[in-house]
């Protein structure tokens, strides 16, 4: 937004008719543009994904270019769906249990990876005042360890889950 003159022109224009800091509408406009990208559909964002632990097994695949542009899209971009089962396919097991193509190399790994998450609860809860369902919520008992700060947005293991209409009082 500061990069591009107009925009940012706009955006003062815009605090000063809401009374804000220039900081906090481009926070604001920000959260609009972030929301409306959300409201696109249900993309298989990794950003939406919980902590992936476990065992991780690691395959290489190699092809021709010409091999790589006949693989169905579904396959090289994790984010579209199946257009005949209208579900996300794991490349993993596509490339496992359907290429019988000889022009395709498929090598799994002997090696594993296990991976484990350490959530710490006194790390605090972010709350994402955009996830809101309302505008309106009441934000006097936020502090430290519970609240929608920088620092919390950086540190926190959780956040917070809004499921009904919440009011944003100041």
């Amino acid at each position: 937004m500061a990069a591009t003159p107009e925009w940012l022109e706009q955006i003062k224009v815009k605090a000063k008719t809401n009374n804000v800091s220039l900081q906090e509408q481009m926070t604001l406009n920000a959260g609009w543009l972030l929301d409306q990208e959300r409201k696109k559909g249900n993309v298989n964002n990794r950003w939406k994904r919980n902590p992936r632990v476990g065992i991780y097994e690691f395959m290489l695949v190699a092809c021709a270019e010409e091999e790589f542009n006949r693989l169905p899209i579904y396959v090289k971009d994790l984010s579209v769906k199946d257009t005949v089962i209208k579900e996300f396919v794991n490349p993993f097991y596509y490339f496992k249990n359907q290429v019988r193509d000889k022009k395709i190399f498929v090598a799994e790994a002997k090696k594993t990876l296990k991976t484990k998450a350490t959530l710490k609860p006194d790390n605090g809860v972010y709350i994402d005042l955009y996830e809101s369902p309302n505008p309106e919520l009441n934000l006097s008992s936020m502090n430290s360890t519970c609240g929608n700060s920088d620092d919390l947005f950086y540190k926190a293991n959780y956040q917070q889950f809004f499921i009904a209409s919440i009011k944003i009082t100041r």
